[in-house]
């Protein structure tokens, strides 16, 4: 997936590289930043990060950084260090900080991503929603609701197939398949007595009906794939173009 992501990002005008605040122990990295005083080596940038910035300077293409969840730094002048070792280490065109739970920064980020994309001809039609399938909206739908109703680590590690689809002047009949990593995952989409996979199959329903105009019959499963991320041939199944070997392991 994430070689998928890198390779995308070739035609790309703009990326947008998205962290999170982060409280640092005291003394981590601090005498191997104190004897390289290498930028990326600094105790304030996240663990990972180094290494997406990394590849974003090879690329050349112009970024902008969103820090997330600045709501849980209660001083906010302990983001400064963080904001400064950020700017040191790549010339963002931005640097926004954000809380996405608080509705704090979105405007300003938006703005900023508008403001430095190229103006160009439609490519579309001023109608047209999408260019993807009606059963590709179909399996974001379920991925939503997921990504609605649960948190944690569950909705990452998510994806979703659809088995059947039997289409009729006033029905739609949908078979898919919620596919997870671990046995624990698989608990908690389900839920207990069926309750959640219920809701979860409820609220995609509603979307769906919106989208095609037409009574919906939506049937869920739930499957442990557990290498579904690393699998080629199950990544194309599940929408997912395979990318080059390029790009930062998970």
């Amino acid at each position: 997936m994430n070689a998928a992501a890198w390779d995308s990002l070739l035609s790309a005008d703009l990326l947008v590289m998205m962290t999170d605040t982060w409280q640092r122990s005291p003394q981590k990295n601090l005498s191997a930043w104190a004897s390289s005083q290498d930028p990326l080596q600094s105790p304030w940038i996240r663990p990972g990060d180094s290494e997406i910035i990394t590849q974003i300077k090879q690329r050349g293409t112009p970024c902008l950084l969103a820090i997330n969840k600045v709501d849980l730094t209660k001083d906010k002048s302990q983001l400064l260090p963080m904001l400064e070792a950020y700017s040191r280490v790549h010339e963002f065109s931005a640097i926004v900080p954000t809380s996405l739970r608080r509705d704090s920064g979105i405007t300003a980020l938006l703005d900023g991503i508008a403001a430095r994309l190229p103006e160009g001809p439609a490519v579309y039609d001023a109608d047209t929603l999408t260019n993807r399938p009606v059963l590709f909206v179909v399996q974001e739908y379920v991925r939503e609701a997921v990504l609605n109703q649960l948190t944690s680590e569950v909705p990452h590690a998510v994806a979703v197939s659809i088995d059947q689809a039997d289409e009729r002047p006033d029905l739609l009949r949908i078979s898919a398949t919620i596919h997870v990593e671990k046995l624990g995952q698989r608990k908690i989409v389900v839920g207990k007595g069926g309750e959640r996979i219920k809701a979860l199959g409820i609220a995609a329903r509603q979307r769906i009906e919106a989208l095609v105009g037409k009574k919906v019959h939506l049937e869920l499963f739930v499957r442990i794939s557990a290498e579904w991320k690393n699998v080629p041939r199950q990544l194309a199944e599940l929408g997912y173009e395979p990318g080059s070997p390029q790009g930062p392991d998970e």
